[in-house]
């Protein structure tokens, strides 16, 4: 599979697992951490857990270039892709949770 074909399936996995993650840590909110401190360590563990994933696609699948404009460039790119993808998916979640689980 070539280059772009890997990135795509790797960040469409990675934005279909933000509402996965929503669900699940609506879930445990509701019926396992019911204190508020755990709630935000439950938010700030997903959060970095998404952080670190995007981390290992980038590690994995954007190209290595030799030169140092193209690597920013490259960088620059996948950010953008994934805040914007991001961002969207994060809208997507809480309509999702708000249709499972009430307002």
């Amino acid at each position: 599979m070539k280059t772009g074909g890997r990135l795509t399936l790797a960040v469409l996995a990675w934005a279909l697992s933000i509402p996965v993650m929503a669900v699940i840590g609506s879930w445990l909110q509701r019926s396992v951490f019911r204190t508020v401190q755990a709630e935000i360590v439950m938010a700030h563990t997903i959060e970095v857990a998404l952080l670190l994933l995007a981390a290992l696609i980038y590690w994995r699948c954007v190209p290595h270039a030799a030169d140092r404009g193209r690597r920013v460039l490259y960088f620059a790119g996948f950010v953008v892709l994934i805040l914007s993808i991001g961002y969207l998916m994060l809208h997507a979640s809480i309509v999702l949770v708000a249709v499972l689980f009430g307002l």
